[in-house]
């Protein structure tokens, strides 16, 4: 991939719990096999979703999040993520 799309690797992400490729809460190492057959760099797929991540009681926020952007993600422990969406 030539630029980075959060969003298509976010609907990657989707596509892949919903197919039942990705568990419902997964890991980082859960999602790097399914992402990186699909051009994604380790840097993005370490870093992207703790960045669009939120905690349980909304305390803890991703740095994107920081700055205003949706979060993606439900940070369910360290580490251990779920879709907000799903």
């Amino acid at each position: 991939m030539g630029t980075f799309d959060s969003n298509a690797m976010h609907d990657e992400i989707r596509d892949g719990v919903r197919a039942g490729i990705i568990p419902r809460e997964w890991r980082r190492a859960d999602i790097r096999p399914h992402l990186r057959g699909r051009g994604y760099l380790d840097n993005s797929i370490t870093t992207m979703p703790s960045n669009y991540a939120i905690s349980k009681d909304g305390k803890t926020k991703g740095n994107y999040v920081k700055r205003g952007m949706q979060p993606k993600y439900l940070c369910l422990e360290k580490g251990l993520y779920r879709l907000i969406d799903e």
